[in-house]
């Protein structure tokens, strides 16, 4: 029940995002960064999208292409041996992928010259001035160390999209999936569900305590304070 809320609920949440911007493209070519099972993909394509998945794993490659998805292996650090694209990618999109990188403005600054004229890039990441950081401290669940290696504040990411010359599009404080399951995580953190050595027990757990924290999630997100912030985000014009 936890992992089926996990991933169904996040192709929810996440997709009414994704697609009120995938209705406005002209043109659809996606590139989608760390697209897990590639449900966004194969929901594009069969709606007419040519798509494309960047994946680090092998294995992870292989299952998207499995699917019947165009994938490829690509190191997101290394970007001078990126594979080139035939044409400009029109929408691309990378849910919480900038946190695990030291330099995210310069990966999404080689994204950016891989775009058409008026593509758009979603992301979405935790933040590090949402309430929950605050109060839970160097407990909060969105830490992950040592796999998130920088977390902004708000006021950063507004810095970094000034320096990168973007216009800000879209904005979302709340997450159904990510932001009461941090709080609950953050107290309780061996109900995490994607642990191999959890039970039965502590997955119902996770199940019914994610949805015990959602009042104050909603809230912290009404208050533009939420635990993760997804942006959409194409280059300002002249």
């Amino acid at each position: 029940m936890a992992l089926w809320y996990q991933k169904k609920i996040m192709a929810y949440d996440h997709g009414l995002f994704v697609r009120s911007v995938f209705r406005t493209l002209k043109s659809k070519r996606i590139l989608e960064i760390g697209p897990g099972r590639g449900d966004f993909l194969k929901w594009a394509q069969d709606r007419g999208a040519l798509v494309k998945g960047w994946e680090r794993a092998p294995q992870a490659v292989r299952f998207l292409i499995n699917r019947g998805l165009a994938a490829e292996s690509v190191v997101l650090e290394d970007t001078q041996n990126w594979p080139d694209p035939e044409d400009p990618w029109d929408l691309i999109i990378g849910f919480h992928v900038l946190e695990h990188l030291v330099d995210p403005t310069e990966v999404v600054a080689a994204l950016l010259s891989r775009m058409a004229a008026n593509g758009i890039l979603i992301f979405q990441l935790p933040r590090a001035d949402s309430y929950q950081a605050r109060i839970f401290g160097k407990h909060w669940f969105g830490l992950e160390v040592p796999r998130h290696v920088s977390i902004p504040t708000y006021l950063g990411i507004e810095r970094w999209r000034t320096n990168l010359n973007l216009d800000k599009i879209g904005e979302k404080h709340f997450s159904l999936r990510d932001n009461a399951s941090a709080m609950l995580l953050s107290l309780f953190s061996s109900l995490e569900p994607n642990r191999q050595d959890n039970c039965g027990l502590n997955l119902l757990g996770y199940f019914f305590g994610v949805w015990l924290f959602q009042p104050l999630a909603w809230v912290e997100a009404k208050m533009a304070k939420g635990g993760t912030i997804m942006l959409a985000l194409r280059l300002k014009k002249y």
